[in-house]
């Protein structure tokens, strides 16, 4: 009975995830080595503000469209809801660029977030990858694609951390590690290229169709959405209140005991979810 437990796909699909992630989690872990000894403490404050407002911005962008892929029931929702979920975040990103475009320094100013001004127009894209990377896991998930989402998962924390250290010696101050996780957000979508066709039969879809099937699953964005923001804006908070009260290095410390701390605790949950 043991034998034929671990033999069975449900176990060994598990395992794959387990292990690449454990894979992923300890190359970052290695980089940051390496990455403590190039960047500044200051240097990691200021990461640790761009990626707390790009996360929660991130859970708007999708509105948790995503996780409703797995419960369409055929090939016609499957396609409306992805082609709807990529556009609503598309468009979403857009209106936030523009809103950045002219209100960027009174908006950072009161939210006392001056140090990520100068990176505003990453904002926008950085979003925009993330939730793409998202949409592409959750359609491999649906297909069973277990493998391609283990080779994805090794991929992004691999190339970002090359990423983070080459762009160190190109650009100045926090730069290199925004630049760094975007580039290696981008780069990871791309382990999802054989997926391509399934994209763009979702992309020439018709819009009316595919909002009837946005409006269908809307308790997600209702409900999951709420959820999920509350639950992030909460693991984000220390950075967002502290950003007017602390320096930048004092946050970068913060992230840097954080991440040592939250990683191994991640390990299972960022596996299966």
């Amino acid at each position: 009975m043991l034998k034929s437990f671990f033999k069975s796909e449900t176990i060994r699909n598990i395992s794959l995830l387990i292990g690449s992630n454990a894979i992923g989690q300890a190359i970052a872990m290695l980089a940051y080595i390496l990455l403590t000894h190039i960047y500044s403490n200051s240097d990691f404050g200021v990461f640790a503000i761009f990626l707390s407002i790009t996360g929660l911005l991130s859970i708007l962008g999708t509105a948790n469209y995503e996780e409703a892929i797995m419960i369409t029931p055929n090939r016609r929702e499957y396609y409306n809801l992805i082609g709807f979920t990529i556009k609503l975040l598309t468009g979403i990103c857009f209106v936030l660029f523009l809103i950045l475009l002219f209100f960027r320094n009174p908006i950072l100013t009161w939210t006392k977030m001056e140090s990520i001004i100068k990176y505003w127009y990453l904002i926008p894209l950085t979003i925009f990858f993330t939730g793409l990377f998202t949409i592409l896991t959750f359609m491999a998930n649906k297909a069973k694609k277990f493998k391609q989402i283990a080779s994805s998962n090794i991929s992004l924390n691999t190339l970002s951390s090359v990423f983070k250290i080459a762009f160190k010696y190109i650009s100045t101050g926090a730069s290199g590690l925004i630049t760094g996780n975007l580039a290696g957000q981008i780069a990871a979508c791309f382990s999802f290229y054989p997926l391509r066709k399934h994209l763009a039969l979702a992309l020439k879809g018709k819009w009316e169709n595919q909002k009837r099937t946005g409006i269908k699953y809307k308790a997600f964005p209702l409900y999951n959405m709420s959820r999920n923001f509350i639950n992030s804006f909460s693991g984000n908070l220390p950075f967002l209140l502290l950003a007017g009260y602390f320096s930048e290095a004092s946050l970068g410390l913060l992230t840097l005991a954080l991440t040592l701390a939250m990683r191994p605790a991640s390990l299972l949950s960022n596996s299966l979810y």
